[in-house]
């Protein structure tokens, strides 16, 4: 009871933190202590009440709108569906798990749930389905790394593109989506292959970056106020993209919301303050490297935002 209970508290706390923040979205996740009894729904903006004990959970925390839906799992036949934002069934629910809707796409899986000590995963049948639950593309799996906002359908003599990933969709035609690891990489190789001065570099640099200070720790810093050398340092160890052959690692990762606060970063979060993954990924692209001896990373994370890729965040090791 007392883990629930602080639990409870800690939802409550995130709710009035929307709240002050004006980011309440037009359906939200409760859970509270009312009246010595635990209680969790799902609010719609206009204070309709659905979902009633079934919020869907996950890294222990609840489900958050995306794209004018939001998740819950019918906790007695353990299966996920969909509301929409005025709290009615888009979806019933019929999957055993599913991710959240991107541009009326959803990862789905169709099967059991496995529990494995303190975690549950679902196996079975996976596929890309509409907020209709129309099947687009079957085995189709989850996949981070694929732009559901990206979509492109083709019936037949298409060209292919380097930085898209193709399937066959249920209906007979072809499916592509831009590929962020793919797209990455390609725009990286591409605006890096020329020579590199220090202002051209700094073209590519968000408003802010940050960088590690061994004194203060992680600083995040107008890209104005970087200096001379340090910009230098960044241009001279992305060169290494201009090596023929070059080797480099590419992931895809999430804002650290504790470093990339202030309006700027605003528009890549979403009302519950988490990354917008789905249409803002941050790609960090690794190089190895020697400092004194040992084998050594130097890390360059470039946040994908609409006007293309932007370096966020530097952390070089290497001589």
């Amino acid at each position: 009871m007392k883990n629930k209970f602080i639990f409870s508290c800690m939802l409550i706390l995130s709710i009035i933190a929307f709240a002050k923040e004006n980011k309440t979205d037009k359906i939200i996740a409760i859970s509270k202590i009312n009246n010595g009894s635990y209680e969790s729904y799902y609010l719609t903006r206009t204070g309709k009440k659905v979902g009633i004990d079934s919020l869907y959970m996950y890294d222990n925390g609840v489900d958050c709108e995306n794209d004018g839906y939001i998740r819950f799992r019918d906790h007695k036949i353990d299966k996920v569906g969909f509301f929409d934002n005025d709290g009615n069934v888009a979806i019933p629910p019929i999957y055993s798990d599913a991710s959240r809707v991107h541009n009326g796409m959803i990862f789905t899986i169709s099967g059991k749930r496995i529990k494995d000590g303190e975690h549950t995963y679902s196996v079975g049948t996976e596929a890309l389905v509409d907020i209709h639950g129309n099947t687009i593309i079957k085995d189709f799996p989850l996949n981070e790394d694929i732009n559901l906002y990206s979509m492109a359908i083709e019936d037949a003599n298409y060209s292919i593109s380097p930085i898209r990933d193709y399937f066959k969709g249920e209906n007979g035609k072809t499916y592509s989506f831009i590929n962020y690891k793919k797209e990455f990489r390609y725009w990286l190789e591409s605006v890096f292959k020329e020579e590199l001065t220090k202002e051209k570099v700094k073209n590519h640099f968000f408003d802010k970056v940050s960088y590690w200070d061994d004194k203060y720790g992680w600083v995040l810093s107008p890209k104005k106020d970087l200096t001379k050398d340090m910009i230098s340092d960044i241009a001279q160890k992305l060169k290494k993209v201009q090596m023929k052959n070059a080797t480099y690692q590419v992931f895809l990762d999430d804002i650290n919301s504790l470093i990339y606060q202030g309006k700027e970063f605003e528009p890549f979060y979403n009302n519950c303050y988490e990354q917008i993954v789905g249409k803002y990924p941050v790609a960090d692209a690794t190089f190895d490297g020697k400092n004194k001896g040992k084998s050594v990373q130097d890390h360059f994370e470039f946040l994908r935002t609409d006007k293309g890729y932007k370096l966020i965040g530097i952390s070089i090791k290497s001589e």
